[in-house]
């Protein structure tokens, strides 16, 4: 069996009608090349090439003859999770399905979707040993397009094409560079592979032969950092530093990424801020009724080096070192919890995985004289509190103190913890 996703031997034959529903395709009447040339991709035999994009376990006997994806849309949340391909043949109810699933949700439209694009994204889920893969953008009808002001906008002419066509796919595989895994299917798949380091993501197109990297137009990323959800309104908590004197905030949560519709409040004193994105928020979290103690152990989440580690936010252990900050600062505590650059506003929690404070910075040189090693600091939870108090949110706050385990702690906060980024 060879790599069904790559080119055919008639370039025509690509995007040719897809059968009715119910029917299967045998793959000995398509004409696709066993692997690719970087020069021609129409090489036929070339082991070597497919043992470089294929698992190892494969070896050189090709894929597996009966094949799966399980997919989450991230503009709906909806999910594909189905056998596609079986003896030989692929099954089109299935395909219509998948179809559908990626459809440009802002028309309600679907086309249907070529299968090679399934067998691309069954190679994801063994490649990197990946349960679920994310479609951030599948077909787009020219309407859709057309909303951006600046045609480029979305990702340029002809990638904006292959997706009014139903042939391309925006593509983020979790935990994973996905810079590293579009430079490495750029390098054996014919066809577009964009790069978008900005949002984690690659798109790939059965269009002509090329590679390009994505900026956001018209925007620089100054800086990333963390925040929480605080409240079911969608109320956003962060570091005052991380918001001030920021023409433009985003938020990125499971992969969506969602602008801030206004900058509430900004406590300087505390190093606090308040963000709203105008939409509600499915969990938020709760805040401890006592605040720290010296020795109490403490865990910290959010997503240092964006552009550097995966997508997933960092999940860090730590006990409280002292309950003020420097020197004697009560606004604050010290903690060992380690803090990276683009931790700043992410929460603090204790054993039972409720909020004690927010994550600051770190202890500089500059105010140490030397070179400080792990003295980390946090907003503490009195300060947090009266912060929220004064601008009107409520929250939950609870003293029942049950310890969980530190996976189960990471699994819930993950579902309020967000990336931001400030764009100039």
């Amino acid at each position: 069996m060879s790599l069904a996703f790559l080119i055919p031997r008639d370039r025509g034959s690509c995007c040719a009608a897809i059968p009715q529903i119910g029917s299967r395709i045998d793959l000995s009447q398509v004409g696709i090349a066993a692997v690719i040339d970087r020069r021609r991709m129409l090489l036929a035999g070339a082991t070597a090439a497919f043992n470089l994009i294929a698992p190892p376990s494969w070896g050189g006997t090709g894929f597996p003859s009966h094949r799966w994806v399980k997919i989450l849309f991230v503009p709906t949340g909806e999910r594909f999770n189905k056998l596609y391909f079986s003896d030989g043949a692929y099954t089109m109810p299935a395909v219509q399905q998948f179809s559908w699933t990626c459809r440009d949700y802002r028309a309600g439209e679907w086309k249907w979707f070529h299968p090679w694009l399934l067998d691309l994204i069954f190679v994801l889920h063994w490649k990197y040993n990946k349960d679920e893969i994310r479609i951030l953008s599948g077909y787009r009808t020219p309407q859709t397009n057309a909303l951006a002001e600046n045609p480029q906008q979305f990702e340029g002419r002809e990638a904006n094409l292959q997706h009014e066509r139903a042939m391309a796919l925006d593509i983020q595989v979790p935990d994973v560079d996905n810079d590293l895994v579009a430079r490495e299917f750029g390098a054996y798949v014919y066809g577009g592979v964009g790069m978008y380091p900005h949002r984690d993501f690659f798109h790939v197109d059965f269009g002509s032969n090329r590679q390009w990297v994505g900026r956001p137009p018209g925007r620089v990323r100054e800086w990333s950092a963390s925040g929480f959800a605080v409240s079911h309104q969608g109320h956003i908590v962060t570091n005052a530093h991380v918001a001030k004197d920021c023409p433009s905030l985003t938020i990125t949560h499971d992969g969506k990424e969602i602008p801030v519709k206004r900058i509430l409040a900004i406590d300087k004193r505390t190093d606090l801020a308040l963000l709203t994105t105008g939409q509600d928020w499915e969990t938020a979290p709760v805040l401890s009724r006592d605040g720290v103690q010296t020795g109490d152990s403490i865990f910290a989440l959010g997503f240092p080096y964006r552009s550097v580690l995966s997508s997933e936010p960092k999940f860090t252990t730590g006990i409280v070192n002292a309950r003020t900050g420097i020197r004697g600062d009560s606004t604050e505590f010290q903690m060992s919890a380690q803090v990276q650059p683009g931790n700043s506003g992410g929460p603090v929690l204790d054993e039972s995985g409720k909020i004690v404070g927010v994550v600051v910075g770190k202890l500089s040189p500059r105010v140490a004289g030397d070179v400080p090693e792990n003295v980390n600091f946090a907003v503490s939870l009195d300060s947090l509190k009266d912060f929220l108090k004064t601008h009107r949110i409520e929250f939950t706050e609870s003293a029942e103190q049950v310890s969980r385990k530190p996976r189960d702690i990471a699994t819930s906060a993950r579902q309020y913890t967000v990336a931001i980024d400030c764009w100039k």
